[in-house]
């Protein structure tokens, strides 16, 4: 009887007795070497990325009021995307920055922005432009929180 090169598993010739043993001792084999590769996927799993991520949606009210955007833990770095906008920071910092196409949409620009935090809530607030607030009504947006792990 041949057996293969990696766990000696039965390859059995046309002329070979077949024996409940074999079939046995390859599930046994089989078995040891799929609960090792199941425990290396779960320490690899536990130590994957470096960070927590936090993701986040709400439509545009337009800007009547700040945008309050509540994370369930401050984060260490946030984007606010959206309205062809986007608004990034760091996580408890008074300042932000914003790009965006102008109120024209014909030209883009970059700007610092005071943001405020109370706790995880980060509020952006701009009496120019609910657009600049990332408050455009009706328009979708996505937040993005990361947290360093640890």
């Amino acid at each position: 009887m041949n057996q293969t090169a990696n766990y000696q598993l039965c390859q059995w010739d046309p002329t070979d007795r077949i024996l409940m043993e074999d079939f046995n001792s390859d599930n046994t084999k089989i078995d040891t070497a799929l609960a090792g590769l199941a425990g290396q996927i779960s320490a690899v799993s536990a130590g994957m990325g470096n960070c927590e991520m936090e993701v986040l949606t709400y439509t545009g009210a337009g800007g009547a009021e700040p945008r309050k955007i509540t994370f369930s833990q401050v984060p260490d770095v946030f984007l606010v995307a959206g309205n062809l906008a986007f608004i990034m920071g760091q996580g408890g910092k008074a300042t932000a920055i914003l790009t965006c196409k102008d109120a024209t949409y014909s030209e883009s620009f970059v700007n610092d922005v005071d943001v405020a935090w109370s706790g995880s809530q980060l509020t952006l607030t701009n009496t120019v432009n609910a657009r600049y607030q990332m408050d455009t009504k009706n328009k979708p947006y996505w937040v993005l929180g990361l947290k360093r792990k640890g």
